[in-house]
């Protein structure tokens, strides 16, 4: 009879155990709704003026264009380019060739109208001595 007891008492915390697992879960998600942001391709932008969006991309080589503290570039990715304009100047570090992420909205005009720029850049680092003699760091 004690076997029996501690079988069903074993079974009913596993069950509490799940309940509990599952509602914190739920409570989780709600939480975390509406919070995370993806970053798109320019191709998902194309038909969707207005809509608030983070994309990801190359900056095109020859079209950075940087002039009253504000600039213009065209990013790409997937085979399709999508012209940004930025109302403030990204840092010292954006330059042609390099990835980016822009947030901001997509115009009627077919420009991105960014908000904010953020350069992307390698995960290896090179000291000030290595890029100045071309190698190729450790």
């Amino acid at each position: 009879m004690t076997a029996f007891r501690s079988g069903r008492s074993w079974r009913a915390r596993l069950a509490i155990a799940g309940v509990l697992t599952l509602l914190g879960g739920l409570v989780l998600a709600a939480a975390m709704q509406g919070t995370l942001t993806y970053a798109r391709s320019p191709a998902d932008l194309v038909d969707h003026p207005g809509e608030h969006a983070r994309v990801e991309g190359t900056v095109v080589r020859g079209t950075l264009h940087q002039h009253a503290g504000a600039a213009d570039f065209e990013l790409s990715r997937g085979g399709t380019d999508l012209h940004v304009h930025a109302d403030t100047a990204p840092s010292g570090i954006f330059r042609d060739g390099q990835g980016a992420v822009v947030e901001g909205t997509m115009g009627t005009d077919g420009v991105f109208h960014a908000d904010r720029v953020i350069a992307q850049h390698g995960n290896r680092y090179r000291g000030a001595d290595t890029v100045r003699s071309g190698g190729a760091g450790r």
